[in-house]
């Protein structure tokens, strides 16, 4: 059986899903266009933000949406200490959530070796 690596992972923001809304790929909806080309995963304060763009949240994106949600066992706010306090760098509670949120699904993406960027690191 051939090694296969991990998949490369996408994680899109609320805004960068809206300004993607009117173009298209080889006659295809650019939202649509992500989940066939990488493994899409968002965190949970996506889903918060999308829910506030109806435009956003019909038919196949929804649906793509709802399953690309990775929950974290970790808690986000250890591991925000870990890489940004040695950094210096602070956030009060409501800064940037779904930066935040997308953040640690990336980086639990990459230490639990589930993704191809896992390879920058080796």
């Amino acid at each position: 059986m051939p090694d296969t690596k991990p998949s490369l992972v996408c994680v899109p923001d609320t805004s960068s899903l809206i300004h993607l809304r009117d173009i298209e790929i080889v006659g295809r909806n650019a939202r649509l266009w992500l989940w066939d080309e990488f493994d899409v995963r968002v965190g949970s304060t996506i889903m918060q933000e999308t829910a506030r763009h109806p435009d956003l949240m019909q038919g196949q994106l929804k649906k793509k949406l709802q399953r690309s949600v990775m929950s974290l066992r970790l808690h986000q706010y250890k591991m925000e200490q870990g890489f940004m306090e040695p950094l210096d760098i602070s956030l009060g509670p409501l800064d940037d959530l779904g930066e935040r949120s997308n953040c640690s699904v990336a980086l639990t993406s990459v230490i639990r070796n589930e993704t191809r960027q896992r390879d920058l690191f080796d």
